[in-house]
């Protein structure tokens, strides 16, 4: 199994379904903490791994991926910025 169902504070819009690899676990701050609904939101938020976002550079090239009768759907070879060349994906 690699997927859990948790349960999500009353509110929240999305769903509480998570893959596995999503999760990890929480570690409470005890000397920042302050007893408030914003203070446990930030502290929270400070936890949550970060993933770096990359950014289109340019548009390499690109191709017809599949056609249909009334339209094309087209790939594209991307190149990220700051990487090189050779890491560029479709």
């Amino acid at each position: 199994m690699n997927a859990y169902e948790i349960e999500l504070p009353k509110g929240f819009v999305i769903s509480p379904i998570f893959n596995v690899s999503d999760l990890y676990p929480f570690k409470e701050l005890v000397n920042d903490r302050i007893d408030s609904p914003i203070s446990d939101k930030v502290q929270w938020e400070k936890q949550q791994p970060s993933t770096p976002t990359k950014q289109i550079e340019s548009i390499i090239d690109r191709r017809v991926a599949k056609r249909t009768r009334k339209k094309e759907y087209f790939q594209y070879l991307v190149k990220w910025k700051n990487q090189p060349v050779k890491d560029a994906t479709t």
